[in-house]
Parts: structure tokens; C-alpha cells; sequence
């Protein structure tokens, strides 16, 4: 264990976002799944909100984790299965990277039952179901995005 200090949300908000001396507050998101139309789906819903930022996209584990490195973003969506393994494991992986961290929330398909247990064992801050209605995917992204890291 470090002691490397955790940036608070709008810390990593305001650090990343100011641009010709405008500071905008946008929520940096990544999408991780290994549908593509579940991707453009939710891209598709944040995209429209003016407070809300799709900075990357990805289908795997390893995806996941160099997207996290690359965007640091504030809240990283990923589904519970991807193409090479699960969110769970991509979960521990992105724990593992060190501060800053996102808040993570793990995508959950119909059948694939409660799944909350195990995503919160592997470091999950919240579950969410692939097929939420708009505004409870854009209410559940802004949540996360103001939960402390």
C-alpha cells in the first residue's frame, strides 16, 4: 500500500476539462462491453447530456484497463461478460492500477440474475441492467461520478 492521494471527482473534472480558460465540468465515462450495440446504445444516451463525456470504448479485460490508464476517466460502465473473460476480473485489474480511481459500475444483462455480491467483491462500486430506461442510465452515471474515490 502507497500513500498516493485519490483525486475527488470534481478534482479530476476540473484538472481535466479546462480548455481557453473555461472550466466545464463534464463527466468523463468509458463503456466497456462486448456488443457493439450496447456500446453505441449507451454512448448514444450520455453523448446527448451536456454534463456527460463517452472518452473510450472497448469490447474486452484488456481494453478496459488500457482505456482506464489512457482517459483516467470518472465513472467506467463495464459489462459483466466481455470478450475475453468478465467485468469482474477487468474490475480487480482496474483496482489495481492505483489513484486516481473511477467509479465503477458493472453492467448486468436479464439473465444473468443478481450479480451485485460479486461485483462489489471484485471492487464494483454499483450494478446496473444493460436495459435501464435513458434517464435511469444517465441518473446511475452522474451518481456514480459524485460518489468519493
Amino acid at each position: 500500500g502507497g500513500s498516493v492521494a485519490a483525486f475527488a471527482p470534481t478534482e479530476r473534472l476540473r484538472r481535466r476539462t479546462q480548455s481557453g480558460g473555461q472550466s466545464v465540468s463534464k463527466i468523463g465515462i468509458v463503456i466497456v462491453d462486448a456488443q457493439q450495440l450496447i456500446r453505441a446504445g449507451f454512448s448514444l444516451i450520455l453523448q446527448a447530456q451536456d454534463d456527460l463525456r463517452v472518452l473510450g470504448e472497448g469490447s474486452s479485460t484488456a481494453d478496459a484497463v488500457a482505456l482506464v490508464e489512457r482517459h483516467r476517466p470518472d465513472v467506467v460502465l463495464v459489462a459483466s461478460t466481455l470478450a475475453d473473460g468478465d467485468g469482474f476480473a477487468a474490475t480487480e485489474r482496474i483496482r489495481a492500477l492505483g489513484a486516481p480511481q473511477p467509479c465503477i459500475v458493472v453492467l448486468v444483462g436479464s439473465r444473468d440474475g443478481d450479480l451485485g455480491e460479486r461485483a462489489r467483491a471484485a471492487g464494483a462500486d454499483r450494478t446496473l441492467g444493460k436495459y435501464a430506461i435513458p434517464e435511469q442510465i444517465v441518473a446511475e452515471v452522474r451518481h456514480a461520478a459524485a460518489v468519493p474515490r
